[in-house]
């Protein structure tokens, strides 16, 4: 396995410092943003797969979707959502679902941590 990590802006938080920053591409094949949805990772559009965090307290759904439509990848797996109750992280896997689904874009959840996933 090859991992790639490069800086990027960390997304800005409530009342405090942002803390370093890093995101990692995995075997040139997938993205994870970490806490980032910065314009610098815009480098890596039509990447095979891109982690999308989905719930953090510096992002809406809004800029995540905004955020995919600039990188355009091929699959879409949330991340980031461990702590969220398993009917509220249903109902938005749901909308992200349909809403990629649109633009040709694969959505694939991970519904059990333990379990893996090809890419």
């Amino acid at each position: 396995m090859r991992v790639r990590k490069f800086g990027s802006a960390h997304a800005p938080l409530l009342g405090g410092a942002m803390p370093a920053h890093v995101a990692c591409l995995v075997n040139g094949r997938l993205l994870n943003p970490g806490d980032s949805f910065d314009g610098a990772l815009d480098r890596f559009r039509g990447v095979a797969a891109l982690a999308l965090p989905v719930t953090a307290p510096w992002m809406t759904d809004l800029d995540a979707a905004a955020f995919v439509e600039r990188v355009a990848p091929a699959r879409v797996i949330p991340v980031h959502d461990g702590y969220v109750k398993d009917f509220f992280r249903s109902r938005r896997n749901d909308a992200f679902r349909a809403y990629f689904t649109r633009s040709r874009i694969g959505f694939d959840e991970v519904a059990d941590p333990s379990a893996g996933l090809e890419v």
